[in-house]
């Protein structure tokens, strides 16, 4: 009976250890996809900010050929 225990005991903490792991591992996949998250949208706002000096670049462009 007493050995029952202790081996039901070392299940118990097995599975406490695989759900800690498990739980780790779901963060850290979180943390990595909100990092990607983010590079992504500073990417996006270098991307615009290069639109709106092309953009200013041209109409300046422009002026002066009217001149």
């Amino acid at each position: 009976m007493k050995e029952k225990q202790e081996t039901m005991k070392e299940k118990k903490q097995q599975e406490e250890k695989k759900k800690k792991k498990e739980k780790k591992k779901q963060e850290t996949m979180k943390e990595k996809q909100e990092t990607m998250k983010e590079k992504k949208q500073q990417e996006k706002k270098k991307q615009e900010k290069k639109k709106q000096e092309k953009k200013k670049k041209q109409k300046k462009k422009h002026a002066s050929d009217d001149l």
